[in-house]
């Protein structure tokens, strides 16, 4: 692909821990392959107008999207609560508000209105949230996580000619032992936070783009790392739902079943507040993985190329879910100046920054 990916970004300015800084490290070597991550891929595939704006012409909203801040600032306090060995280590709830009191320091305070329309302060959901997941799986001992928060690359070799065709990265959330079973079964898990969990949470995770690249690529630079032996096997995913919501103080039967104050038992029952959901893999899921990776590529290059138009994608589930470009495409869809839209709304980005993989996942 054409891009190189080599425009300097402006930068978070708070000073990375030396942990950060080890983990960022594989992704500071200097390459010469462009890169490709899952988020690009999912923007491309959703609309190639928003991914032209985002990755060809680098710009992204001045003010980061409240749900991936948030969702980045649970992750950073799941990986200092998940850290190697077989003990947990800083409560997560102890951790999201240290990270959330530094994210204040350069940001605006997150919140948003739930359905009910009652505003959610993230730092009180996150210390609500984090401390309730204690709470639910207790020590969490059956674990034994041998990374946490990895960076990964690996190198995509083009079919045709053999030669190395771009660089796929990501960061992993960890690699697990299952303690308890008889085969100490690994597994990589993926923390994800949700308005809510349900069959329409999960039942896309079987062929999902992100799991898809973490299992495929992420695995083979797992391999290539040394970082298994040669008798351990990958069971599939973890996925890790945590649902943005602090916990129910109702009480409740030996069913689980939420009480009214007479006793009986409520009609309202709240979808469940955390989830982990096993997705089993195998060699041939790999293979379709990194296949249908190599054709996102190779339809990306033919865009930038001008072989196939940056057409837009308009609809509910494109448009109507916070697409950061809606006013500007909507000027350009009139022929006004929509250039004049983007300058103002924007910032310049380079997606491809080590702290924008690492933060932005």
């Amino acid at each position: 692909m054409a891009t190189t990916h080599k425009t300097k970004s402006p930068r978070r300015p708070r000073a990375r821990t030396l942990a950060e800084r080890q983990k960022l490290a594989p992704l500071r070597q200097k390459i010469d392959l462009p890169m490709m991550r899952n988020s690009e891929r999912q923007t491309f595939k959703s609309c190639r107008f928003q991914w032209w704006l985002s990755y060809l012409e680098k710009k992204q909203p001045i003010a980061s999207g409240t749900a991936l801040r948030f969702g980045s600032l649970v992750h950073m306090a799941l990986a200092d609560y998940y850290i190697p060995g077989k003990r947990r280590g800083l409560h997560p709830a102890k951790a999201f508000e240290r990270h959330y009191t530094d994210e204040l320091k350069y940001a605006t305070k997150l919140g948003w209105k739930d359905d009910d329309g009652k505003w959610q302060d993230a730092g009180e959901l996150g210390d609500a949230m984090l401390t309730h997941y204690v709470d639910h799986y207790g020590a969490d001992d059956k674990w034994e996580v041998l990374v946490t928060e990895q960076p990964f690359q690996s190198v995509v070799l083009n079919p045709t000619t053999g030669e190395p065709w771009f660089m796929y990265v990501g960061v992993l959330d960890g690699v697990w032992r299952d303690r308890t079973a008889a085969d100490n079964a690994l597994w990589i898990p993926d923390h994800k936070t949700a308005a809510g969990i349900g069959p329409e949470t999960t039942k896309h995770l079987v062929l999902d783009d992100q799991a898809s690249g973490y299992w495929s690529f992420g695995v083979d630079w797992i391999l290539e790392q040394g970082l298994l032996k040669s008798d351990e096997k990958l069971r599939g995913m973890l996925y890790n739902f945590l649902r943005k919501a602090p916990p129910d103080d109702r009480p409740q039967n030996e069913a689980g079943e939420y009480l009214n104050k007479d006793g009986t038992v409520s009609k309202i029952q709240p979808s469940p507040f955390f989830l982990r959901q096993p997705i089993f893999r195998d060699a041939i899921d790999k293979d379709a993985a990194r296949e249908r990776a190599m054709e996102d590529w190779a339809e990306m290059e033919m865009v930038e190329n001008g072989v196939l138009k940056v057409k837009k994608t308009p609809g509910r589930f494109t448009c109507g879910l916070g697409c950061p470009f809606l006013d500007t495409c909507e000027l350009h869809e009139m022929g006004g100046d929509w250039q004049t839209m983007l300058k103002a709304t924007t910032r310049p980005w380079d997606p491809y920054d080590a702290h924008e993989i690492y933060f932005g996942r």
